[in-house]
């Protein structure tokens, strides 16, 4: 699995890597293992790669921080989401009381991904326009370096030729 480096990850969040960095040390229980900063006995250290999932996680988090919550309660969250989907991919079954409310949380949860989702898109499609705009832009100039060149290439053939066409001449004349 490659995943995503972590300065990618960072842009796509809109956030700087060493603000990034923090996070993962924050939230590094919910985090994949690719995602954390562990130091090897030899000193060096992999770089950290982010799954789709690790991104989630990430989005969530940074909207609860834009909520004014705090590492630990952003914790919590994610602790008790997390709760939430084991029982539902364990198939345990709700009490009828525990039922809407789970419903509706996870309603809630869904829809905050979709809206995670749509965030990290519209940044990426903003990403690409401008990597589109610049390739334009590098077409264009190689298009007139192209041209100039191919004037200036013409213009020594026509020189060529003429000299050619002069000395031919010469050599007819007998000069």
């Amino acid at each position: 699995m490659v995943g995503y480096r972590i300065a990618e990850v960072a842009d796509l969040l809109g956030i700087n890597v060493s603000m990034l960095r923090a996070w993962t040390l924050e939230l590094a229980a919910y985090l994949s293992s690719t995602a954390q900063w562990l130091i090897p006995l030899n000193g060096s250290r992999p770089a950290p790669r982010y799954t789709d999932a690790d991104i989630v996680i990430l989005c969530r988090a940074q909207r609860l921080r834009e909520q004014g919550l705090s590492f630990e309660q952003i914790r919590g969250q994610l602790a008790e989401q997390h709760e939430i989907r084991s029982e539902i991919e364990d198939g345990i079954e709700l009490t009828s009381t525990d039922a809407p409310g789970r419903a509706k949380y996870a309603y809630e949860l869904a829809l905050d991904a979709l809206h995670d989702a749509l965030r990290v898109q519209g940044t990426l499609i903003q990403r690409l326009q401008e990597e589109t705009r610049e390739l334009r832009s590098a077409h264009e100039h190689l298009l007139e370096v192209h041209s100039t060149q191919r004037s200036h290439y013409l213009a020594i053939i026509r020189l060529l030729l003429t000299r050619d066409f002069k000395r031919g001449r010469r050599s007819q004349v007998g000069v």
